[in-house]
C-alpha cells in the first residue's frame, strides 16, 4: 500500500471514480459519492511527483464538518475534465433562484461551478447551466449571475429560461420568458423548421438543438445576443 486515507464516513455508495491530473503538479483520484441522505459529495486523494500525499476536503469526519461539494440528489453531476484542459474539475451546484419550492428539481435547476484544486486552494474556472437529460450545457455570461432561472419540460425536451427580479426585501421573483432551448429528433425538426418558431443552433446524431427567443428586455438582450 503506497498511500491510505480516511474517507467521509457518511458515504454509502460510489457513483464515479476518476483518475487523472487534478492540478498542474499533482495526479489524484476523485470520488463522486452518495451519502446516507441521498445527496452527492466529492472527495479527492492527491499525490505529487515528490511523493507528497493528501486528502481533500480534510477532516471530513470531524463534528460539524461540511463538504464544500455537497449537492442535492437532483444535482448528480460528476467530476470531469469538462473544458478539455487536461485537469479534472469538481462540480459545485447551487439551486437557481426563484424556483417554486414544490417543484421537482432536475439537472437544469442548478448553476454548476467547475472547480479545480492547485494544492492549496480551490479555484472556480467557470460556471455552466447543464441539461444532462438531453446532453448539453452552456456558459451564462457573468452579468446574469442571480438573474436567470430555468424550468424543464420533459415531455417536449425543452428548457425555458426566465428572468429573475428582486422585490423590496431582496427576495427573487420569476420574471418574463427569455428563451427556450428544445431538442428535436431530426424527423420532427423537419416539420418544425417549416412551421417556424425555433432556430437551429447545432445538431448531433439524430438530435437537433434549437432556440426560440421571447425576450424584449434590453437588460438581457444586451448580454445574451
Amino acid at each position: 500500500v503506497l498511500y491510505s486515507g480516511e474517507i467521509d464516513n457518511s458515504i454509502t455508495q460510489f457513483s464515479s471514480v476518476t483518475f487523472g491530473r487534478i492540478s498542474a503538479e499533482a495526479n489524484g483520484v476523485i470520488l463522486d459519492c452518495t451519502n446516507a441522505n441521498g445527496r452527492m459529495l466529492t472527495q479527492m486523494f492527491s499525490a505529487d511527483e515528490k511523493g507528497n500525499y493528501d486528502i481533500y476536503p480534510k477532516n471530513a469526519n470531524e463534528k460539524n464538518a461540511v463538504n464544500p461539494f455537497l449537492r442535492d440528489a437532483a444535482a448528480a453531476f460528476l467530476s470531469t475534465d469538462i473544458n478539455n484542459d487536461g485537469i479534472i474539475a469538481i462540480p459545485s451546484a447551487s439551486l437557481l433562484p426563484a424556483l417554486p419550492s414544490d417543484m421537482s428539481y432536475d439537472s437544469t435547476s442548478y448553476t454548476v461551478s467547475w472547480v479545480q484544486f492547485n494544492g492549496t486552494e480551490y479555484t472556480e474556472k467557470f460556471k455552466t447551466l447543464l441539461n444532462t437529460i438531453d446532453g448539453y450545457y452552456w456558459e451564462p455570461p457573468q452579468k446574469l449571475d442571480g438573474k436567470i432561472t430555468a424550468v424543464y419540460d420533459s415531455r417536449f425536451h425543452t428548457v425555458t429560461y426566465f428572468s429573475v427580479k428582486y422585490d423590496d426585501e431582496n427576495q427573487p421573483l420569476m420574471g418574463s420568458k427569455l428563451f427556450s432551448i428544445r431538442v428535436f429528433n431530426s424527423s420532427t425538426w423537419e416539420q418544425w423548421d417549416k412551421a417556424g418558431g425555433y432556430e437551429k443552433i447545432t445538431e448531433k446524431g439524430d438530435s437537433v438543438y434549437a432556440i426560440s427567443d421571447f425576450s424584449s428586455d434590453p437588460e438581457y438582450r444586451d448580454v445574451l445576443y
